[in-house]
């Protein structure tokens, strides 16, 4: 039989519970190390995820059901022209335009209320004035509460839209040229369809 003291403490759990310790005292100490392992552990994580969220070339933002940005990356906030801490917690229409950002306010309604994704070429203002013409890809997603958020990611078109606009001068050059030349001009394609002949 274990020998206890009058606060009902047995003898054999001395090095837990020392005279004067309570049991919840001593739980609380043998708690305490784990607790600051999970919290390191939480911490990494979450820099790591940062990390890798900042490592991406493209903008990345995630907004919540307010509307209000809760997450960007280091090329949203590069795009934007302001650091991180100006925009969480701010939304579309503290730094657009009222049109432009009543129309990303759309938009992200039509997602939270039952869309899954969306994919809009949209020309947006930034604070200089300056245009910026990009797709932006959303996806409404749910958290571990339930609540609605919508994660995106912007791709810039401009030079996308440069490149076709060089294409079609270039076509239309050669279709001017062609059509002015004295001789014959046929073009066939791989089946051997003719497709052009001036």
């Amino acid at each position: 039989m274990v020998d206890s003291d009058k606060r009902g403490n047995s003898a054999d759990s001395g090095d837990l519970i020392r005279d004067g310790d309570s049991p919840a005292s001593s739980l609380c100490v043998a708690v305490e190390p784990e607790k600051d392992r999970f919290e390191q552990a939480m911490s990494s994580s979450r820099q790591f995820l940062r990390s890798v969220i900042d490592t991406i070339a493209d903008p990345v933002f995630v907004k919540n059901r307010q509307h209000r940005w809760i997450l960007c990356n280091a090329a949203f906030c590069s795009l934007i022209g302001l650091p991180q801490e100006a925009l969480l917690g701010k939304s579309d229409h503290d730094f657009f335009p009222n049109a432009e950002a009543d129309k990303a306010w759309e938009r992200d309604e039509a997602l939270f209320h039952g869309g899954k994704e969306e994919v809009s070429e949209v020309i947006f203002t930034d604070r200089h004035g300056l245009n910026h013409h990009v797709v932006i890809k959303k996806k409404r997603y749910a958290g571990d509460d339930g609540d609605p958020m919508l994660v995106a990611i912007i791709q810039a078109v401009a030079e996308r839209k440069q490149m076709e606009a060089e294409i079609l001068e270039r076509a239309e050059a050669f279709r001017t040229l062609a059509e002015h030349l004295p001789g014959i001009i046929v073009r066939y394609d791989a089946s051997f369809r003719r497709i052009f002949f001036n």
